[in-house]
C-alpha cells in the first residue's frame, strides 16, 4: 500500500508539470463509471449524464461506458446503438469474455446489484442495468 501511495504521488508530480493548451472537442473522451446507483439514478442522474454524453458526441467528443457489470441485461439495446456492426459484435464478444472471466474468478453478473444498491432501492440487476444504460450516448 505504501508503494502504491508513493507511486500515486510521483504520478501527480509528473501530471502537474503538464501545461494546459487549447484542444478541440474531438480530443475529449469522457469515461463513465458507476457512481453508486440507487432507485432513482435511472430516472434522474443517469439520463442527465446521457444527455451530456449526447451533446459531447454531437460536438465531436467520445464517451465510454466503463463498467461491464452495469450493462448486463441491456446488451441488445447497446448493440443496436453501436456505430456499426463490427463494434456491436466486438461489444458482444467483450461482454461474453467478461462474463466468463468473472465466473471463473468466482463472481459474475449475478453478483449485481450490490447490497448498497439494494438498500437504496435497486432490487434487481435489470433495474440497475436499465438505469445505467441511460448514460450511453447516441451515435453521431
Amino acid at each position: 500500500m505504501a508503494l502504491a501511495i508513493k507511486k500515486t504521488f510521483a504520478g501527480m508530480v509528473e501530471a502537474s508539470k503538464q501545461e494546459r493548451r487549447p484542444a478541440t472537442l474531438d480530443k475529449l473522451i469522457l469515461g463513465l463509471e458507476c457512481g453508486g446507483s440507487d432507485g432513482f439514478s435511472g430516472i434522474s442522474a443517469n439520463p442527465a449524464v446521457g444527455y451530456c454524453s449526447d451533446l459531447l458526441v454531437g460536438l465531436g467528443g467520445s464517451v465510454i461506458l466503463a463498467e461491464f457489470p452495469e450493462l448486463c441485461g441491456v446488451e441488445q439495446n447497446l448493440s443496436d446503438r453501436c456505430s456499426d456492426e463490427k463494434d456491436a459484435k466486438r461489444f458482444a464478444e467483450l461482454m461474453g469474455m467478461y462474463s466468463q472471466r468473472a465466473t471463473e474468478a468466482g463472481s459474475g453478473f449475478d453478483m449485481n446489484p450490490s447490497p448498497g444498491n439494494i438498500k437504496d432501492g435497486l432490487i434487481t440487476d435489470a433495474i440497475k442495468s436499465a438505469g445505467a444504460a441511460k448514460k450511453e450516448a447516441l451515435r453521431p
